[in-house]
């Protein structure tokens, strides 16, 4: 059976069930906290990725970035994310002089479609201001993170993206700030909205 297809094997293909849900979903799939692609790319719940645009004749060489919340395996064998993207400050509705971080991204409330893990490129990570002048996390796929693939998030809009509410310290995501994960600049990043 593996020598057919990989995603089916067992021995290579890491899939880790959530053992208590705390949703009930509605489409009755079994849950998975961790899901190993077959081209052996590891994906897991509460984790950011950079995923193909939802809009595919768009030229722009920017990607979407996805946060997943649930992962499962439909009828078809296919794996699928769900969970809520991110919007970069050109993709919201906001006065002219308003000021960003170059690298600002705002959380965009959960939608009820799914997307195919195959889509996933890479993970990114989305750090507070707090976090983001500290250092930045050390990547398990590579010794270094690109600085195209950090973003600072303080806001969230709405499904319109005109109204900005700064995220609460709950909602932020957390991130490891351990030695053996977590590169920390010898002295402080001093950052400044300037980007319009």
């Amino acid at each position: 059976m593996c020598a057919e297809n990989s995603s089916l094997c067992l021995k290579t293909n890491v899939r880790i069930p959530i053992v208590q849900s705390i949703q009930i979903f509605h489409d009755n799939y079994p849950s998975y906290s961790t899901i190993t692609r077959s081209d052996g790319f590891i994906i897991r719940i509460n984790e950011c990725y950079l995923v193909r645009k939802r809009n595919e004749n768009l030229t722009s060489s920017q990607y979407d970035i996805f946060f997943i919340e649930r992962l499962w395996i439909d009828n078809n064998n296919v794996i699928q994310a769900s969970g809520f993207y991110y919007l970069r400050s050109y993709e919201t509705f906001h006065e002219v002089n308003r000021k960003f971080f170059s690298n600002e991204v705002f959380r965009f409330p959960s939608i009820n479609e799914s997307i195919n893990i195959n889509s996933i490129l890479r993970p990114c990570y989305i750090l507070d201001t707090g976090t983001y002048c500290k250092g930045k996390p050390i990547c398990e796929y590579s010794s270094r993170i690109l600085t195209m693939d950090l973003f600072i998030c303080e806001y969230r809009v709405d499904k319109s993206a005109k109204i900005f509410t700064r995220l609460p310290k709950s909602k932020h995501n957390g991130c490891n700030m351990k030695s053996y994960c977590f590169d920390s600049y010898i002295e402080k990043l001093s950052i400044k909205r300037d980007y319009q």
